[in-house]
């Protein structure tokens, strides 16, 4: 609720918030529920980082995006509306990869204008793959770094046009390199998914995050009942992820719960976990 002082002492202000253009009903999650979200954030923040572990990585291509993402929303300050009908290739592909339980992360292509021109193959490197979702705009360095990165040893899957925008021997260098594969946007899922660094055997979202003595693996499961308005919990779950290093013990960390060890196994790269009653949010710390 807004006071009158706040507008001027002769303005007076219904019960209720402002939500862009029209005043609607305000309402509060319950005190007791921010407290103990609040509290396990907190007891959490030693199993986050800015750093990743994810082996895939999606270019966000500004330029390349920036039409397609203007006609497929439509929203005003009354009305979020979006054209479905309009194919937005990275929410296309971000989308695929998140029902497949892919964790990713997103690199910004700008316009090398305004906001710089900063891709670098050090933003790149730390990735086995990287998707080009219909980047048919690139800037020259773009594309430079994209071939170093290739030339690196690393992997693009990429759909549609890519870097039509200009012609240069490193464009031409880029489009027929080896280790650059050109597919289609509903298969590039099943392009990554053939080499998974994550299998999980239910519906959860997986981010990995690396920690300064370890690897913080944070699962979200999705699986909300409208009947119940709750999210149902999965009774056995299994998950396996590739990291690079040496892991020994698994601990499981869990909203309004006492830290739980969980046995540990490995294949070579690839760690295996299960775990009992998965409820909304875990945190997995592999040492």
């Amino acid at each position: 609720m807004y006071e009158a002082a706040a507008f001027g002492a002769n303005m007076s202000v219904p019960y209720g918030s402002w939500m862009g253009a029209t005043i609607q009903d305000s309402f509060w999650a319950p005190h007791a529920l921010l407290t103990e979200i609040q509290d396990f954030v907190a007891a959490t923040e030693v199993q986050r980082s800015p750093q990743s572990g994810h082996e895939v990585a999606v270019v966000y291509g500004v330029v390349s995006q920036r039409a397609l993402v203007n006609q497929a929303d439509s929203g005003d300050n009354l009305v979020n509306a979006r054209d479905e009908t309009v194919e937005v290739p990275f929410r296309q592909v971000t989308a695929g990869l998140s029902r497949a339980s892919v964790p990713f992360d997103v690199v910004i292509a700008t316009d090398g204008g305004l906001a710089g021109d900063r891709f670098e193959v050090t933003d790149l490197a730390a990735y086995r793959t990287v998707v080009l979702p219909g980047c048919w705009w690139l800037t020259e360095r773009q594309v430079e770094t994209l071939v170093a990165y290739l030339d690196g040893g690393g992997q693009v899957l990429a759909s549609g046009d890519l870097a039509v925008n200009g012609s240069s021997p490193a464009r031409d260098r880029l489009r027929r390199h080896p280790r650059l594969t050109s597919c289609a946007l509903v298969d590039v899922s099943a392009k990554v998914v053939d080499d998974p660094q994550v299998v999980v055997s239910g519906g959860v979202a997986v981010n990995l995050h690396q920690l300064a003595d370890g690897v913080a693996a944070h699962l979200i499961n999705y699986g909300y009942d409208d009947e119940r308005d709750a999210v149902a919990v999965i009774d056995e779950l299994e998950l396996t992820i590739r990291l690079a290093g040496s892991f020994r013990t698994a601990v499981a960390v869990r909203p309004g719960r006492s830290a739980e060890s969980l046995e540990l196994t490995h294949d070579g790269d690839c760690y295996c976990v299960r775990l009992l009653e998965v409820g909304l949010y875990t945190v997995i710390v592999l040492r």
